[in-house]
This record gives structure tokens, sequence and C-alpha cells, in this order.
């Protein structure tokens, strides 16, 4: 692969894509679609998958989703999958106390069993790596980029 920095494509789905610019790490960042992820390099596309879930509600979801699965599903062919939380465990296992009690009222579950899904896609899934990033996803996306490029570029 060529030695100039590479470019960080974010998928065209991503409604709140985070805020990285380039320079440092990256020539640009470009959107564009991915078939798996929110998040990858432009030339690693095929063994880097980063996706990103930026409230315990969105995964909470997920986890009940057809579609959800069969993504995790095709990401065993990628070398390198994480999937970023934007949020940590204590938000995790609050959770859905953490929302208005309209909402509240509606869901049917808790914390602990999101965790309980959450540990069955881990053992499902070991290709993935789940992290729980907080306010610093911005932070983690850019180290496992940089990481990925140290090995793949």
């Amino acid at each position: 692969m060529s030695k100039t920095k590479p470019t960080l494509i974010i998928d065209t789905r991503e409604q709140k894509p985070l805020n990285i610019t380039s320079g440092k790490i990256f020539e640009e960042i470009v959107r564009g679609k991915l078939d798996t992820g929110d998040y990858s390099i432009v030339g690693l596309e095929s063994i880097l998958c980063i996706e990103r879930k930026g409230e315990v509600s969105e995964f909470a979801q997920n986890i009940f989703q057809e579609r959800f699965i069969k993504e995790l599903e095709r990401t065993t062919l990628y070398k390198y999958v994480f999937v970023l939380f934007e949020f940590d465990m204590y938000d995790l296992l609050l959770f859905p106390k953490n929302l208005p009690l309209r909402i509240q009222k509606k869901i049917h579950y808790n914390g602990k069993f999101v965790l309980k899904k959450l540990i069955e896609l881990q053992t499902t899934f070991p290709n993935i790596h789940f992290m729980f990033c907080g306010n610093n996803t911005k932070e983690v996306l850019e180290s496992i980029c940089k990481r990925v490029i140290e090995l793949e570029w």
C-alpha cells in the first residue's frame, strides 16, 4: 500500500458522524457506502469494520433486530471488527431508568438483560471487540485506525 496518509470513510447512513478531522492521521475524510459498519479506511474496507452505537437505547433495540444480527454475521469475514459504545457500563446497567418515564413504561427489559445479550453476542462473535468508550469514542476510533494503519498500510 501507499505511504501517503489514508482516507477515512464514513458510511452514508451514519446520521451523526463523529467530528473527525483530516491532517494528523487521515489525508481526508469522505462519505461513502460501506457494506458493513459505520467507519473504515479506503482500501481496507474488506478487513476493517467499525460500528458505532450512540445510546444504550439504540443498542438495546438492535439486539432484537435480525438486520443487526446479520450485520454481525458479516463481520466474520473481517480481520478487525469493533463496536464502539458512546456510553459506559453504568449507563447500560441503569437502562431504562436513564430514559424519560413515558418511554420507560414501554420497555419490558432492563440493563441486566441487555448485558446478558451483549455477553451472548461476544461469545457468538468472538472476533468482535465491543468497547465502552463514553465520551472518548472519537479518540478510540482514531487509535484503532492508527494501529490498523501501522499493521496494514
